[in-house]
């Protein structure tokens, strides 16, 4: 799965149990009710969340991986897009649309991973948090060339998406933490509730969707 997220801005991923899984104690992603999905970066996308929340009312845990993982694909397909210039003729600017479709990818990579976590499938759950944390790191380190110095970068001109970003990577990290410490059947200093995923809003200047189909 090699991959490098404007989009409708309520969708919140969160995790929660529901009641025919309560008495495991292991939480299960869920997507909050919203409105029908719209993504004007990403065109791809809004078809494949649907599918998605289709999935997620269901509580099949594979299925609802699968599902998140054609989101991710859709995300990583515009932003292909985007970065190569399909639709515009000349290939855009990092901040905020790619971004944005990376920041997507991440998210929903976390969703990807808790699943396999659930089902037990240690091996592919941690190499999905490792991917998605790498997807949040990319954008939590963004910045443009001229604010580069030394080849370190300096607290100008972040990405928008950072706080977000950020937070993708902290549930990553607690994903990550608790497989672990599973395999060593203990859970030394994790918090009782994984961190929650951010809501990840539009750019503020909408721009025409990189790619026209699913």
């Amino acid at each position: 799965m090699q991959r490098r997220g404007y989009g409708f801005a309520a969708l919140l991923l969160i995790c929660s149990v529901p009641a025919a899984l309560a008495a495991s104690a292991e939480p299960t992603p869920e997507p909050l009710q919203t409105p029908a999905p719209i993504d004007k970066v990403c065109s791809r996308a809004p078809a494949r969340i649907a599918d998605f929340n289709a999935a997620a009312a269901t509580y099949d845990l594979r299925k609802i991986a699968a599902a998140a993982d054609r989101v991710v694909n859709a995300y990583h397909l515009c932003e292909m897009d985007w970065r190569l210039g399909t639709a515009h003729g000349t290939a855009q600017a990092d901040e905020p649309g790619a971004n944005y479709l990376v920041a997507r990818q991440a998210q929903y990579l976390v969703v990807e991973g808790r699943c396999y976590g659930r089902l037990g499938d240690t091996a592919a759950a941690l190499r999905i948090f490792r991917e998605s944390d790498k997807l949040a790191e990319q954008v939590a380190e963004w910045q443009p060339s001229s604010v580069t110095l030394n080849g370190r970068n300096t607290d100008l001109g972040r990405s928008i998406y950072r706080p977000a970003a950020l937070d993708i990577r902290a549930a990553d990290d607690y994903e990550m933490q608790k497989l672990f410490s599973r395999r060593q059947r203990q859970r030394p200093g994790l918090r009782s509730t994984p961190p929650p995923l951010p809501e990840i809003k539009e750019p503020p200047s909408p721009s025409p969707s990189p790619s026209a189909s699913p």
